[in-house]
């Protein structure tokens, strides 16, 4: 192993104990990669660079496993695996990642949804209210579960930053 590769292979056990922390299981960048194929098609209307993001993170796991499980005399990564490494692990750290920005985006459309039903809901007649108002409670309840998860998320990725710290720091 090259000393670029053990570097390589240094900083990608950090991204992966980040993804493994947010997701609370191991192989988090295998989970991280499953979690954007789950969502791709959304992704890619919603999010800029989703696909390109995407087959990135799938060849640094390429890397990696070449890394692990090659004994080659030469190296396998280069500057610029390291780089795009290392800017994917600082957007998530930084909550500007996919699927960081994914649930953002799903989360003001879904206000922008509630706030112009309410808005709605004020200008029909009583009779028409009665309805609307069956449909909002279901909205607002699926609008409220998405909160929920983006809170969990939020929650994930700041323990994620707070262990990624405390790792650095020792």
């Amino acid at each position: 192993m090259t000393p670029r590769d053990d570097t390589f292979f240094e900083e990608y056990k950090r991204f992966d104990r980040i993804c493994s922390d947010m997701y609370s299981v191991p192989g988090g960048v295998s989970q991280y990669i499953l979690d954007m194929e789950n969502h791709f098609s959304e992704g890619t209307l919603l999010v800029d660079n989703w696909k390109q993001t995407y087959g990135e993170i799938k060849h640094l796991r390429w890397v990696r496993n070449q890394i692990a499980h090659e004994a080659s005399g030469g190296s396998i990564s280069s500057d610029h695996d390291l780089v795009i490494l290392q800017a994917i692990t600082l957007s998530i750290l930084q909550q500007e990642d996919p699927l960081a920005l994914l649930h953002r985006e799903q989360y003001r459309r879904c206000n922008r949804i509630t706030q112009r039903r309410q808005k709605h809901e004020k200008k029909l007649p009583v009779e028409a209210v009665d309805k609307t108002v069956l449909l909002s409670r279901k909205r607002r309840k699926t609008c409220f579960w998405q909160g929920v998860i983006l809170l969990i998320l939020f929650i994930l990725s700041t323990a994620a930053i707070v262990s990624a710290i405390y790792l650095s720091i020792e």
